[in-house]
């Protein structure tokens, strides 16, 4: 399992050549969360064909909506996740780097809100890990393990 000071989060998963599973073939996975139940993570390198207007248009506040949905990953593919860049790094749900975090659900107030960000990506799904999953594929060299 993994201590704290040995978390993933922050970090960049890249599939090595032995991944076959088409979900995570070739893809680069930025760590959202990981600890002993388990690891979070989005892959930054799916586009899907739709574009934010298109899939979530009531988002169209929060992102360019000509912007593509990503996919990330093969989990609750029908969930919708926003990351961003924060100018005051408190106001994010859950921080992954020091200015990188999740956007909340809920937002009080649009305009206001959407003014300290920086850049946003929507995300359709995300990767999953269970415990120990993710270290035993580290174990096998599935993952190259890169900064973000």
């Amino acid at each position: 399992m993994a201590a704290e000071n040995d978390s993933l989060k922050g970090r960049l998963l890249i599939a090595s050549p032995t991944i076959v599973d088409p979900n995570f073939r070739r893809s680069v996975i930025l760590m959202t969360d990981h600890g002993d139940e388990g690891a979070m993570g989005l892959i930054l390198n799916r586009v899907a064909a739709a574009t934010v207007s298109e899939a979530v248009p009531e988002l169209d506040w929060l992102a360019d909506p000509a912007e593509p949905v990503h996919v990330g990953g093969p989990v609750a593919a029908g969930s919708v996740i926003v990351i961003a860049e924060f100018d005051d790094p408190a106001r994010a749900a859950l921080l992954v780097d020091d200015d990188l975090g999740f956007v909340p659900a809920e937002v009080d107030d649009r305009e206001a809100f959407a003014t300290g960000l920086r850049r946003t990506r929507v995300f359709a799904g995300h990767a999953g890990w269970g415990p120990g999953q993710l270290e035993a594929e580290l174990e096998e060299k599935s993952w190259i393990l890169g900064p973000a």
